[in-house]
């Protein structure tokens, strides 16, 4: 199983229309799209200009597929009149020796993750998700195994005991051996929020400091030496999306 994450900035951040367009074509099309499992665009609490679309397929070799079909980019495209318009530019010298300026255009970040490790309910019943939070670890070189054993002994367990909690997947990133994201779907933000707020979230991370990055594990340690917590963007970044449209297909 695979997730893609594709991240755009809009120039509207309450735009109806940009959630209407992403139904009538993306769903659209991924409703017939051969191992498509599910599709969502979800908003940023942290910035609402921010979207992301999460699709979740059979196999990586299905994805590679969908976006080889030239169906990916056609789906960008069509969706690129809601994009914020690029503030880089790229100067250059014209024939006439002149100084030109010419904006860049602005293309969605994609990110694809294999799913290393899920709950058992989440094999054969993919729904919208109402709510998706995403850790994402630094480990240290070599922890991979014993961060992976560690999520599945202490972590995941918890997780599905919380109030809310529907899913939760181990995605690793197949190009960055030192990254491996954590992403749960809650039945609301009201529920993940509870579970964060109430310590259990930093005892959880406690348990798998002995394999994040030795830059994490300093942080840490300080940080419980002066009595705080300490949490940088290289250590363990914390990522809360709400659903805007969503639809399972299988």
């Amino acid at each position: 199983m695979v997730i893609r994450f594709v991240q755009v900035r809009i120039h509207d951040a309450s735009s109806r229309s940009f959630r209407l367009a992403y139904e009538r074509t993306v769903i659209a099309a991924l409703r017939t799209t051969e191992g498509c499992l599910s599709a969502s665009l979800l908003q940023s609490n942290k910035d609402p200009y921010e979207c992301v679309s999460m699709t979740v397929w059979k196999s990586h070799e299905l994805a590679q597929r969908y976006e080889q079909s030239g169906l990916f980019a056609t789906l960008v495209d069509a969706l690129r009149p809601f994009y914020a318009e690029s503030t880089e530019w790229k100067i250059q010298l014209g024939g006439d020796l002149t100084v030109q300026y010419e904006p860049v255009r602005t293309e969605p970040a994609v990110q694809q993750y294999s799913v290393e490790m899920q709950d058992a309910s989440a094999g054969g019943h993919h729904q919208a998700p109402p709510y998706v939070r995403i850790v994402s670890h630094r480990i240290r070189s070599g922890a991979s195994a014993e961060f992976r054993q560690i999520y599945e002994q202490d972590i995941l367990p918890v997780l599905l005991n919380r109030t809310g909690c529907q899913k939760a997947y181990l995605v690793a990133d197949p190009g960055d051996p030192t990254k491996i994201l954590s992403v749960t779907v809650w039945g609301s933000k009201s529920d993940a929020d509870v579970y964060e707020r109430h310590g259990q979230f930093s005892a959880l991370l406690a348990k798998l400091q002995p394999t994040l990055s030795d830059l994490s594990q300093w942080k840490m340690e300080v940080g419980r030496g002066t009595g705080t917590r300490v949490s940088t963007s290289e250590d363990v970044t914390i990522d809360g999306f709400e659903l805007l449209v969503g639809e399972q297909f299988h």
